[in-house]
């Protein structure tokens, strides 16, 4: 295989949606999420995806959880537009090859009914369809479909308070990047997206430096006293973090050691998604440290309740079996000297000393749900140190 999931995820986070409504359009979202679900449930067995009723009907349960406004329940805009991405691909009906070419040139699908008539099936990239049918590649598929529906302004917002920015200094932020630097881009001719519209870290990185060398940049950020260059390198920052930028590079570095075989290759790459997109899934669900409610996520870390190593690949993906902890409470929780009883009460082990020093009190608690007890069963049972 010649594209690893990396490169996929990155593809995938980057669909651009139609957003002229005012809102993401979810058709190419629900589109691939519904494809996806027909191959976990084998009703999609070859590369083959025919715009059918199976189709329609799971494509009609995600749109209904993601429509807004006058959005129209129709899979075949999706079935006809993905093709302009890099891996979705169409075999045109042979019977319909030159209606089928004037359509696809003049980007203009028709009626549900003419879609089928001009196009057979699509297919997948090879590689793509092959990672669909993985259960841990689904899960990172299926978070990086859903960054495109999330409105970037407003997570780069919240993210830069969590992390102890001021409102002020966040307003200023958002207004340059989405007003000021934003129209020097597209009066430029750079690009006509708005900066939150991209949700692709090398692209924003390659854009922001575009616009860094506009001289309209130049002189406001000079006047500015470096508040717009400020902006652009905390969105990258944002974006970095938010995306697991990092863990694609790991992976690719993975890739590349002539060291490690095919097996060990699937193993770290699949760990290493795993940890990338658990940990995001933890600081969605907990907004903050477990314990303190600490919400800088820079300083955070995703710790298994159940560890790694015991755990199956659902297990190692499932957010109710971790909780987003301070490094030092990390480290404490992760060697078994704490543990936390059912009621969510700390329990300190009597190997554990001077736990002052750590900031450890014996009156600290975590709000649990159900979901997370048998979890902390094992750690309690296994891991703690009584």
């Amino acid at each position: 295989m010649n594209k690893d999931l990396a490169y996929y995820l990155k593809e995938l986070r980057s669909l651009r949606p139609d957003r002229s409504s005012g809102h993401p359009k979810p058709h190419k979202v629900c589109l691939l999420m519904a494809v996806m679900d027909l191959i976990n449930q084998k009703q999609i067995s070859e590369n083959k995806i025919v715009l059918n009723y199976l189709l329609k009907k799971q494509f009609s349960i995600w749109f209904e959880k993601y429509k807004s406004g006058n959005d129209v329940d129709d899979p075949s805009q999706p079935f006809f537009y993905l093709e302009s991405s890099s891996f979705w691909h169409h075999s045109p009906n042979p019977d319909h090859q030159e209606e089928y070419q004037k359509r696809i040139n003049g980007r203009r699908h028709g009626s549900p009914a003419i879609v089928v008539k001009i196009i057979d099936y699509a297919y997948l990239d090879s590689e793509l369809f092959y990672f669909m049918q993985s259960p841990v590649a689904r899960t990172a598929i299926f978070y990086a479909l859903q960054e495109n529906l999330d409105d970037l302004g407003r997570r780069f917002e919240n993210w830069a308070l969590a992390i102890g920015k001021s409102e002020k200094t966040v307003k200023n932020y958002v207004g340059a990047i989405d007003g000021s630097i934003t129209n020097w881009i597209r009066e430029a001719g750079l690009s006509q997206n708005g900066l939150f519209e991209i949700g692709s870290y090398q692209e924003f990185m390659s854009l922001s430096g575009k616009a860094r060398k506009l001289e309209i940049f130049g002189i406001r950020d000079s006047k500015g006293k470096g508040m717009y260059s400020a902006a652009l390198n905390l969105y990258g920052e944002f974006l970095a973090d938010t995306t697991q930028y990092e863990v694609g590079e790991d992976i690719e570095a993975i890739n590349r050691d002539a060291a490690l075989d095919a097996t060990e290759k699937s193993i770290l790459i699949n760990s290493r998604i795993g940890q990338g997109q658990f940990r995001q899934n933890l600081i969605n669900y907990w907004g903050g440290c477990a314990i303190t409610a600490y919400k800088n996520p820079r300083v955070l870390i995703a710790s298994h309740i159940k560890p790694w190593k015991a755990s199956d690949n659902y297990e190692r993906l499932d957010m109710y079996n971790g909780v987003l902890l301070l490094p030092n409470l990390d480290k404490v929780f992760d060697l078994g000297l704490i543990s936390f009883k059912d009621t969510g009460t700390i329990m300190l082990s009597d190997h554990l000393e001077e736990f002052e020093v750590l900031g450890i009190r014996p009156d600290m608690n975590i709000t649990l749900a159900k979901q997370h007890q048998e979890y902390l069963a094992f750690h309690r049972e296994i891991v703690f140190k009584h």
